[in-house]
């Protein structure tokens, strides 16, 4: 069974996957917060073709894919550590216990830090970090014709400007 090591405030916890039953209702309770995050990846993941990078984008491109998800980003930039240490404490009790001093003695950086390393237990076939971005970018996922989970069409510099 896999097991992490996550520190927080100086303490280190062990974490270990959870059961399937256990792992499911956490995904089905915090999974929301994680497809936020990759909503906004999956689409601009067409507009990084070719080897460009963020600093090369089309602004008209990525204005649009930043509107398209201005709610969610923005409730992530300002909730973000707190919907992270909900999750985690969710996740494990023994942190949850340990919350009051964690919340005072924690740093923002470690907490999202730890939560994706929960996630990473919690979604086992993202297997690292780096998998869930590039599943959520859509490699494997869509091609790029296909249309995203929303219905909507994934920008790309082909993509008319409306």
């Amino acid at each position: 069974m896999e097991a992490k090591t996550i520190t927080l405030a100086g303490k280190d916890y062990e974490l270990s996957r959870l059961t399937y039953s256990r792992s499911r209702q956490w995904r089905q309770e915090h999974g929301a917060i994680v497809k936020r995050l990759l909503g906004a990846t999956r689409q601009i993941s067409p507009l990084l073709a070719d080897g460009k990078n963020l600093m090369e984008l089309n602004l008209a491109d990525l204005g649009r894919v930043l509107l398209n998800h201005a709610g969610d980003l923005v409730e992530l930039f300002v909730d973000g550590s707190d919907l992270a240490l909900d999750a985690i404490c969710s996740y494990a009790p023994e942190i949850a216990a340990d919350r009051a001093r964690i919340e005072t003695e924690a740093y923002d950086e470690e907490l999202l830090g730890a939560f994706w390393e929960v996630v990473q237990l919690a979604f086992p076939l993202a297997g690292s970090v780096r998998r869930l971005v590039t599943i959520g970018q859509g490699a494997g996922a869509t091609s790029k014709s296909s249309p995203l989970p929303n219905g909507e069409e994934p920008l790309t510099s082909s993509t008319p400007k409306t």
